[in-house]
């Protein structure tokens, strides 16, 4: 069974974890998550043990450290769903972490921070709630992030039928990253998912919305995000008594 296997595994590549280098252990974090997410006995043995390194990572300031904390997050992701309860204790030490993390100058820890919290607040919403109105602002700014003058230049290009890699010989190498164009999506989405478990929130942050949705409905990176953003949203909305916007109507007519 996977929880046998994990049994055999662990003490392995914890031990390969602690005495390897950062190179390596991007690909052991990122096998542990995947046994983790598969192995609900097992990991329920070791559980704390593996908190307990995943906040060493995280909060790990060293040099070439933080391509493992990509994986590392993604790993915080699998406890969380494995059990909920268990990882509760921890949680006000990683939020911390994660949130520093937003600002960090790479894009996929930026986009695997985005995506943790959105778990965070959709298993946890009031162990959160003190901080939605900072985590509204956060996913915000984020989300808007597909009205920056580059994509916006970089959207056009693909229209005239630039490719991933002219548009890179453009701009310079790895301009057109995967974890950059998902980020202004994705921030909307936890932003939607915010303000669905907080409806008291809404009035004041409403107008905000409308115009995220309003920048991010003609972006062809984010297209999918905003329909499914508008979706959760819906029926804190209806719940509040706001007159629905005409484009939220027609966001959630193409939906269907």
């Amino acid at each position: 069974s996977t929880d046998n296997i994990f049994e055999e595994a662990f003490p392995i590549l914890f031990y390969l974890i602690s005495n390897s280098s950062p190179e390596a252990n991007i690909t052991l974090i990122h096998s542990l998550s995947i046994l983790s997410l598969h192995s609900y006995v097992g990991v329920l043995s070791h559980y704390q043990t593996i908190i307990t390194l995943m906040q060493n990572l995280l909060s790990n300031e060293s040099e070439g450290i933080e391509f493992m904390k990509n994986d590392a997050i993604e790993c915080i992701n699998s406890l969380m769903r494995v059990s909920p309860d268990h990882f509760r204790p921890g949680l006000e030490s990683f939020l911390p972490l994660i949130l520093n993390l937003l600002h960090s100058k790479y894009y996929c820890l930026i986009a695997a921070s985005i995506n943790c919290i959105g778990n965070i607040v959709d298993l946890y919403p009031e162990d959160v709630k003190s901080l939605a109105p900072q985590l509204l602002d956060e996913m915000a700014n984020y989300a808007l992030n597909d009205s920056l003058p580059i994509l916006q230049e970089i959207t056009e290009l693909f229209k005239q039928g630039y490719s991933v890699d002219e548009v890179n010989e453009e701009y310079g190498e790895n301009t057109v990253d995967k974890d950059s164009l998902e980020i202004s999506g994705g921030a909307f989405m936890v932003y939607a998912s915010i303000l669905a478990k907080f409806p008291e929130l809404l009035p004041q942050n409403f107008e905000r919305a409308v115009k995220i949705i309003q920048v991010l409905s003609v972006s062809i990176f984010s297209t999918h995000a905003v329909c499914f953003g508008v979706e959760i949203m819906m029926p804190a909305v209806k719940q509040i008594g706001f007159n629905v916007p005409e484009l939220m109507v027609s966001i959630l007519t193409n939906l269907r």
